[in-house]
């Protein structure tokens, strides 16, 4: 019904419209309905021409341009979701065929935006190579790759673009949409870039070899994408403001899938009218508020949706990740301009005219600016109203306001959120009824009428709650004679529906008069065509030549007169004698989503962690204090929590890390300190504050860690906080003692008893009968098969800390059955393996052996496709801290089944349960922050660089030639607040370097240091590490260096896992700079079990 948008020329026969008087008091502050990206200080401005399509097609992109697009907006939106300066692209498509850049007809609408001055930061250019096939996307790559964690691989779109534009009501759905909605989802959470096979083969010949975290190719129906991406990327951290569909269909463009990224969006293809996706729908939409809105385009029927309790806008919009950082100050706005009725008279014929087509109420920005952009001349002289909607409030604030700004006696405003009308669910009713009464509330009286789509009396609760000065049906219905305008009772709302009538303007005003009484006023608002196509732009220019030819030769017996939407209702409202001024609107704005508290719940609240450094307590990091810190003695898996002291709904966590954070951790949950929920999980953390917005409840709030670059974890100050509406818990008023008084408690909570402790796999691969040479060490999948000469055992090994103390009470194996693997049979049993092996090296010809204990198996059967199993193991597999590598070996089954490994989308887990001794952590006495030193298994010191690296603290400075500086700079650091500098011309091996690192012969060593660079040629820059032996002399083949890196890059991390030389004593290491250029180094790490 909704579908069939094409140039219609619309006439809303009115009878009368209003006197607008519109006054301004003090107004609650704004608070956006849709997230935002972080401040801006500034724009990168790329042109997309190149990389996305030649107007002539010459060298064949244009058949892969939505592939290109793809992945350009999913960087554009990991980066921009932090990053003080924002990507912004130019020449992109949002979604027509008239709006490429290929069309000569038409300018570009961002340009245009940057030309007229809206977005008050500075921008800056770049210089691209424009011998490459794609120089946006290499420069991207090349500027911005610390950014991306990884891969997603998705089916291609190629060939079914701009070659498959359709006509009429005819849809070029794209089978593959479901799958790219998957891959989206999942670029959002991994911040990987999501890539066509064509894509990657280019991005790796760059020299781009991202790790595999997701391939969505073998999704080929929308109930398994949605399935797949539902129990694989459905996070804490994923956004409940909004749900992404899409749909590629005529020349879909996926400018807006920035957006989606940039907050982690759920982005989904499903239709409701089917009933395997009715019941999916039912089911991602239980994990939202009712009437929250899918933006994109949806797929069948909106009015499915709006059964379901949905809104649903269509989004023709790019560079949302870059304007909703921008911020609307309410403040700011003019007042919008009185509404001036005209005199009525009985031969009258009173016009206006309105964009849109009736129903269009999507971010259609390329033809709202187009009408601005295209018609200067002309728009100074007709009477228009633009039709805009209100998510520009948050989604591009700057435009909004131009928006509010160039309303006068002969422009106007109206609008509307939904396309297709209202939710018909109740609650999702309410919701949409004061999600847009907060729109036009905060909006001061700028928006006037609205599109409420239905005429029906059984429709009015919308207008009567919004309370709008007019309401129109703006789809279908006939308008034609003032007696189809009507009042809703009770109230000073008009409601009018249109006419249908496809003809040029002039036609339109004379058809009208022609069929009405001669003795009555006639009120036309004509709506100026559909949103499909160049009649947007187009219209200003034919209202001019409709009323210069009513001008030139006037219908006899009547006086038409031109006026814009809102003069006209005024009009109307004073010919019936109804009230004409606008009564001023709420200044208390409803805020259609609960908004976060500014109580901090965990202020002064009790403290627990796994462990604590001397004079860096738990306490410290909810004393309100940044400049106290908690510290764990070591890394590895650590924890912290706080009691709030009863159960509270939490909808933000803020951790403010020091320069020793988790790269890799989780915010829990739990009622009673035993049982924890996550409600947030990362494995790319990179420290400083983290503003986490959550969705749970309960009384304990956890930070447990993982991993992170340095020897210890230590955070400054955790921050809890609940909606406003979430209970403050009052103090027990407590009588004066008269007495001795009771000594206070010197210890903090003993901490509950139980606890359980997750393990990721640190290495897995599997081993082939069929292929007994072949090691399958780095792939993302470990297969487990039983066939006679054909059999396949997986190998998987965990690093266990922190059970000292502690007595285990049950031990499980957890194994995700791949997506990439057929739904396997196979049992298996565990065992350990009894010699050694390593990821990269093991095949079936050098396979370990295994031990005659078995320590649990599996008999269950049939695995399906991206289940997890867990496999009960005896707790004897465990006798303490240490390293355990374990057999999975097949007995029996006809059809193997294939495991994730730490390679893909879900690692092997040890997930160990226990019990301790409660032991009352002492009240810590202040004393101040001792100098940093390293763990016990920390071998580096002053790696982080917070004391002066220059010849001082374990550091010295080295070079063979040219001309170093070296610096303790506090420009760049990547942790803390400082880092290492050398810059310099003609460097020969310029270094920061530690000579005296103890690690013994056969130790196992991981490595993980960053560096930065700007603008370095030469051999590069980079860290070195050298084994000695017992009398200091080089070890022969032990000397390693990190990869060159020239040029610029953001902070990059170098890794390196390896056992040391049985002869080794003591190792050397350094940061190397050669060449000319600058680079920082930070956070230096080596560490030991």
């Amino acid at each position: 019904m909704f579908r069939n948008r094409f140039i219609k020329g619309f006439v809303i026969c009115l009878a009368g419209i209003m006197a607008l008087a519109t006054t301004l008091s003090a107004q609650a502050a704004y608070i956006p309905v849709l997230p935002a990206s972080t401040p801006t200080t500034g724009l990168v401005v790329f042109d997309l021409t190149k990389d996305i399509m030649p107007p002539d097609n010459s060298d064949g992109r244009q058949t892969i341009y939505e592939d290109v697009l793809i992945s350009l907006t999913a960087i554009q939106g990991i980066v921009n979701r932090t990053s003080p300066t924002k990507i912004y692209f130019l020449n992109e498509p949002t979604y027509y065929p008239d709006s490429w850049k290929g069309n000569s007809t038409f300018n570009d609408e961002n340009q245009w935006m940057l030309d007229l001055g809206l977005f008050p930061v500075t921008t800056t250019t770049p210089v691209l190579d424009n011998t490459k096939t794609y120089p946006v996307l290499s420069y991207l790559l090349a500027h911005y790759s610390s950014y991306l964690k990884g891969k997603v691989i998705y089916p291609a779109t190629a060939g079914q673009s701009l070659a498959t534009v359709n006509t009429g009501d005819i849809i070029a759905y794209l089978p593959e949409s479901a799958a790219i909605a998957a891959a989206i989802t999942a670029s959002g959470i991994e911040d990987a870039i999501p890539v066509s096979a064509a894509i990657d083969t280019y991005i790796t010949g760059q020299g781009y070899n991202f790790t595999l975290k997701a391939d969505t190719r073998g999704l080929t129906t929308n109930e398994a994408a949605y399935d797949w991406a539902k129990a694989n990327y459905f996070k804490p951290e994923t956004s409940r403001k909004f749900i992404g569909s899409l749909m590629f269909e005529w020349v879909y463009s996926p400018s807006f899938h920035d957006y989606y990224t940039a907050n982690r969006a759920f982005v989904t293809v499903l239709n409701p009218s089917i009933p395997s996706q009715y019941s999916r729908m039912m089911d991602l939409l239980s994990n939202y508020p009712k009437g929250t809105m899918l933006l994109g385009d949806v797929v069948g029927n909106e009015e499915d949706f709006h059964a379901l309790g949905s809104t649903t806008t269509n989004t023709q919009i790019g560079n949302t990740s870059a304007t909703s950082s921008f911020t609307l100050d309410m403040s700011t706005l003019p007042i919008a301009p009185t509404p001036s009725p005209l005199p009525v008279l009985s031969n009258g014929v009173y016009v206006s005219f309105l964009s849109g087509d009736g129903d269009v109420p999507g971010l259609t920005q390329n033809q709202d600016i187009g009408i601005f952009k295209n018609n200067q001349a002309n728009l100074n002289n007709v009477n228009f109203g633009l039709h805009i909607n209100p998510l520009y409030m948050d989604l591009n604030p700057p435009l909004m306001k131009y928006f509010f700004q160039k309303q006068n006696s002969k422009l106007s405003i109206s609008t509307t959120l939904n396309d297709g009308g209202a939710p018909t669910d109740p609650q999702g009713r309410t919701f949409y009824k004061r999600l847009l009464k907060y729109y036009y509330d905060a909006a001061k009286n700028h928006f006037l009428v609205y599109n409420q789509f239905n005429i029906n009396t059984g429709q009015d609760d919308l207008s009567t709650y919004i309370d709008p000065y007019m309401s129109i049906y703006g789809w279908g219905g006939d308008g034609s004679s003032p007696s189809a305008i009507r009042q809703i009772p009770g109230s000073n709302v008009i409601v009018t529906s249109i006419v249908q009538n496809p003809v040029n303007f002039e036609t339109q005003i004379r058809n009208a008069i022609n069929s009405t009484s001669p003795s009555a006023p006639i009120f036309l608002l004509i709506k100026t065509g559909g949103g499909w196509g160049n009649d947007v732009y187009n219209a200003v220019s034919g209202i001019k030549t409709a009323m210069d030819a009513i001008a030139n030769n006037p219908p006899a017996g009547r006086v038409v007169k031109f006026t814009n939407p809102r003069d006209m209702a005024a009009t109307w409202k004073q010919w019936k004698g109804l009230t004409v001024a606008v009564p001023a609107r709420s200044t208390t704005l409803d805020y259609p989503f609960d908004p976060i508290s500014t109580t901090n719940l965990a202020f002064n609240k009790p403290v627990t962690a796994s462990s604590a450094v001397s004079g860096l307590p738990a306490s410290n990091i909810v004393d309100g204090n940044t400049s106290s810190r908690w510290g764990s003695t070591t890394n590895g898996i650590q924890w912290i929590y706080a009691d709030l002291g009863q159960s509270y709904s939490i909808n933000q966590v803020k951790v403010n890390w020091e320069a020793s954070y988790a790269s890799s951790f989780k915010i829990q949950t739990s009622n009673d300190a035993s049982n924890w929920s996550d409600i947030y999980s990362t494995t790319t953390g990179t420290g400083g504050i983290n503003t986490l917005n959550v969705t749970g409840s309960g009384r304990y709030v956890r930070v447990y860690s993982t991993a992170g670059p340095n020897g210890l974890y230590s955070i400054w100050e955790l921050e809890v906080y609940g909606p406003s509406s979430s209970p403050t818990p009052t103090p027990t008023p407590t009588s004066t003692p008269t007495g001795t008084p009771t000594p206070t408690p010197t210890a903090t909570p003993t901490p509950p008893p139980t606890g359980t402790l997750s393990f990721s796999s640190t290495a897995d691969t599997f081993v082939d009968e069929a292929t007994a040479s072949t090691n399958n060490g780095t792939g993302v999948k470990m297969g487990v098969k039983f066939d006679t000469g054909g059999k396949r055992i997986s190998y998987v090994r965990f690093n266990v800390t922190g059970l000292s103390g502690k007595t285990v009470n049950s031990v499980k194996l957890r194994m995700k059955e791949s997506l990439l693997e057929g739904n396997g049979n196979t049992n298996y049993e565990i065992r350990k393996t009894t010699s050694a092996w390593t990821e990269t090296g093991a095949t079936w010809s050098t396979k370990p052996t295994t031990g005659a204990t078995i320590y649990g198996s599996y008999t269950g059967g049939q695995l399906s496709d991206g289940q997890v199993v867990d496999t009960t193991l005896t707790t004897s597999v465990l006798s303490g801290d240490g390293t355990y590598e374990l057999a999975v070996i097949s007995t029996s089954g006809t059809t193997d089944d294939g495991f994730d490994t730490r390679e893909g989308s879900q690692a092997p887990q040890l997930i160990v349960s226990y019990t301790t001794s409660a032991t009352p952590t002492p009240t810590p006495t202040p004393t101040p922050t001792p100098t940093p030193t390293p763990a016990p298994n920390e071998k580096v010191v002053n790696g982080t660089y917070e004391l002066n690296p220059i010849n001082a603290n374990s550091w010295a400075t080295i070079s063979w030639g040219g001309t170093p500086t070296f610096t303790w700079a506090t420009d760049f650091a990547h942790g803390g607040t400082h880092s290492a500098k050398i810059n310099g011309t003609s460097m020969v091996a310029a270094n920061f370097t530690e000579n005296n690192i103890v690690i013994g012969g056969n130790t196992a060593a991981t490595l993980s240091a960053w560096l930065k660079t700007t603008s370095f040629t030469g051999t590069g820059v980079y860290f070195a590490v050298q084994e000695l032996n017992a009398a200091g002399v080089e070890i022969a083949g032990t000397y390693w260096e990190s990869t060159y890196k020239t040029g610029t890059n953001g902070w990059t991390q170098a890794t390196r896992s390896w056992t040391t030389n049985a002869n080794t004593t003591k190792i050397f290491i350094r940061a190397i700079a050669n060449g000319t250029g600058t680079a920082w180094f930070d956070d230096y790490s080596i560490t030991v079990p």
